[in-house]
C-alpha cells in the first residue's frame, strides 16, 4: 500500500536523522569551549574566541591558533546542522504518529466489492490498476526458433541469463513487468527489454539490459541508435529509463540490479 511505502520512507529517513544526532552530540563533548567571532578590519579577517557570555570582545587569535579557529568554526556549523536535525526529528515523529492507516487513493478498495460495482472512484485502486495493466494483451518481440532461451520464474522465455536475472529480481519483488513489450518512439516501433509499473506512484518505467558491449558494432548500431530512439519519446536515462551493462569479461552486476529494484519498488 502507498502508506507502507511512505512510512518505509519516514522511518528510513528518522534512522538516519537519529544516527545523525547521535554523532554531533558525540563530536559536540570533545569541541573546544566558547564559540568563534570573525571581523574585518581594513580588509583583512580577524579571529577572536569567545568563551563565555560576560565576554563578548574574546581572545584574538592568529596563525598559530589555526587549528583551533577550524575547530570552532566546524562547532558553529555543527550547531546549526543539529539544531535542524532535531528540528526535523520532531517533524517525522511527529508524521508517524499523526499519518492516517491508509491514503485517500486507498479508500475504494475498503468497500465490498458490491459496493465497490456502483462507486465511481476518484482515485483508481491500485491493485485493480495494476491488474489491468499486466493483463493487457501485447504482442511481444519474437524469439526464433532455435534460439537458446532462459526460462524464468514466471515461466516466461528470455533471451540471456542476465535478463532472467532481472526478470526474477522483479517479480521476487513484486514489481509487474512486461517482457519486450512494443514501445512506439516517433516513426519507429521498439520492444524494450522490460517495461516497469511502479506501484507507489503507477509510474512506468523502461529497463534495457545491453549485452556485448566489448563489440564495437553492437555498441554503434544497437545502444547508441536504441538510447536515440528512446529519446525521440522523451524517456532518457535518469527519466524514465535504466540501462545496465555487461561485455564478455565483466558480467551484469548484481549490486547495481538491486540498487534498481529498491528504486521501483
Amino acid at each position: 500500500m502507498l502508506v507502507d511505502v511512505l512510512q518505509k520512507l519516514m522511518w528510513s529517513r528518522k534512522k538516519k536523522i537519529d544516527n545523525l544526532i547521535d554523532d554531533i552530540e558525540g563530536k559536540m563533548l570533545v569541541m573546544p569551549k566558547g564559540r568563534i567571532r570573525i571581523d574585518k578590519h581594513k580588509g583583512t579577517k580577524c579571529f577572536y574566541h569567545i568563551e563565555n557570555s560576560d565576554n563578548n570582545n574574546g581572545t584574538r587569535l592568529g596563525a598559530k591558533d589555526t587549528e583551533l579557529i577550524q575547530q570552532l568554526v566546524q562547532k558553529n556549523y555543527l550547531q546549526k546542522v543539529l539544531t535542524t536535525a532535531r528540528k526535523e526529528k520532531t517533524a517525522i515523529d511527529s508524521f508517524i504518529a499523526k499519518y492516517p492507516e491508509n491514503t485517500v487513493e486507498e479508500i475504494y478498495g475498503l468497500f465490498s466489492e458490491d459496493r465497490r460495482a456502483m462507486i465511481k472512484p476518484v482515485f483508481p485502486d491500485v491493485e485493480e490498476y495494476v491488474k489491468d495493466w499486466q493483463n493487457e494483451p501485447f504482442e511481444g518481440k519474437k524469439i526464433e526458433e532455435g534460439v537458446y532461451t532462459f526460462t524464468t520464474v514466471k515461466g516466461e522465455r528470455v533471451r540471456s541469463k542476465s535478463e532472467k536475472i532481472i526478470a526474477d529480481a522483479l517479480a521476487l519483488n513484486g514489481i509487474p513487468y512486461k517482457y519486450e513489450c512494443p514501445l512506439k518512439t516517433g516513426m519507429t516501433v521498439i520492444h524494450p527489454d522490460f517495461t516497469i509499473l511502479r506501484k507507489s506512484d503507477l509510474k512506468v518505467f523502461y529497463w534495457e539490459h545491453c549485452g556485448k558491449t566489448d563489440d564495437p558494432d553492437y555498441y554503434s548500431k544497437h545502444i547508441v541508435r536504441r538510447t536515440s530512439l528512446y529519446a525521440e519519446a522523451g524517456i532518457v536515462v535518469g527519466k524514465g529509463l535504466y540501462m545496465t551493462f555487461e561485455s564478455s569479461k565483466i558480467p551484469l552486476d548484481t549490486v547495481i540490479v538491486d540498487q534498481i529494484i529498491n528504486e521501483l519498488k
